[in-house]
């Protein structure tokens, strides 16, 4: 007889990434984000962005900015935001890109069930 709050793996793992996604919510990071977000500064002069809103809400702008753009994404948070913004940088852009991908992918399921 299982325990009467036996979680199985996929249950974990759900409950894992979910308090992961609050934990990154409280971080510099995410504040930075919507900092830069909120105040919208000129970033035209970040030539690594190649053109891209910076805040762009297209989920391959918002992918491409923590995975491929990643370099270019973490300099602009740290000379905005200063470097405490960008500790566990890549850990937490591994985390927005995967959520985001996971978002998008949800949508295209809902979108193709209409």
């Amino acid at each position: 007889m299982s325990p009467p709050c036996y979680f199985n793996d996929v249950e974990k793992s759900m409950i894992t990434e979910g308090c992961n996604s609050i934990n990154l919510r409280n971080t510099k990071f995410s504040e930075c984000l919507s900092e830069i977000q909120k105040e919208s500064p000129d970033l035209s002069g970040y030539k690594c962005l190649k053109g891209v809103d910076f805040n762009s809400k297209a989920p391959t702008d918002i992918i491409d900015k923590f995975s491929k753009n990643q370099a270019c994404t973490k300099q602009i948070m740290e000379e905005f935001c200063g470097k405490e913004a960008v500790e566990n940088f890549d850990e937490y852009a591994e985390m927005t890109a995967e959520k985001v991908v996971q978002m998008a992918q949800m949508m295209q399921i809902l979108q193709g069930e209409s």
